[in-house]
């Protein structure tokens, strides 16, 4: 496999440990140096083309991307494919908790319904929390649970660590081709396929709660589900207004089974 760490902390450990479990690694990024010379460091596909190339020149089975501090994990398919975070984490949870009895899974509001349909094929429940790792965390020290994550690839693996483990999220990716002797794209294309955008509209600090009254009242005929901002659930797909807490913006998060329900989900959400 290819791994790239940005030139950040993942550079000390996952090259190494990854080559002392048996894989050919080629490394890419791997030099620890406090400038970043060789990517921005967040893991969102913009950032990882030249991982994307690699992987495919190389003819490897996957490519292995780390944000700055190693807590989340991208990964690209044999074709330089780059899989969404949630679809990872759907994935590594499948694996992960398959001999588990009705296993728990926590996430947020802000994951695809891709693992509700994870749940559903182990048997077992998924809890749904504000957005953050804090919130999660939370989740599990009051009700337990299995494996938690979010949709920036954020996996928590709560036997191992009570916090995001990319480098654990990386060996698990890496033991469930081992395990099927699948490829990368073959074990995506077993999960439902859903379409996704995201969006981000200014507002200012002051307004977001008359905002989100007014967005409440116009999806009132909907289910409603409160737990961070709104989530307005339909029969075909979802959609999420939720204002940050760093910004002063609102974020839209819209998921549907194909890309024209999708984007009008998104334009009756953004609308004034």
């Amino acid at each position: 496999g290819v791994v790239d760490c940005g030139n950040a902390t993942g550079s000390v450990v996952t090259p190494r440990l990854l080559r002392e479990l048996g894989c050919k690694v080629v490394s890419l990024n791997c030099q620890l140096d406090g400038t970043f010379p060789g990517r921005k460091l967040e893991t969102v596909p913009e950032n990882l083309g030249e991982l994307a190339k690699t992987v495919v020149a190389c003819k490897a089975d996957l490519g292995v991307a780390h944000d700055g501090d190693a807590d989340r994990t991208l990964i690209v398919d044999e074709r330089g494919e780059i899989l969404s975070g949630d679809r990872i984490f759907a994935l590594v949870a499948l694996h992960y908790l398959r001999e588990r009895k009705r296993p728990r899974i926590v996430t947020t509001v802000a994951t695809s319904t891709v693992l509700d349909d994870v749940a559903s094929k182990l048997g077992g429940e998924i809890a749904r929390t504000r957005v953050g790792e804090p919130e999660i965390i939370g989740e599990f020290r009051k009700r337990g649970g299995d494996i938690g994550g979010e949709e920036n690839g954020g996996v928590i693996f709560p036997d191992w660590l009570l916090c995001r483990e990319g480098i654990m999220t990386a060996v698990k990716s890496i033991e469930l081709l081992d395990r099927t002797g699948m490829k990368v794209s073959e074990l995506n294309s077993t999960l439902p396929r859903y379409s996704q955008i995201k969006q981000r509209v200014k507002c200012p600090n002051e307004l977001k709660p008359k905002v989100l009254k007014a967005l409440a009242k116009r999806f009132a005929k909907y289910k409603l589900d409160r737990t961070d901002g709104l989530r307005v659930i339909f029969d075909d797909g979802w959609l999420l207004l939720r204002p940050s807490g760093t910004e002063p913006i609102f974020r839209c998060f819209a998921e549907a089974r194909d890309e024209e329900r999708v984007e009008k989900l998104v334009k009756l959400g953004m609308r004034e």
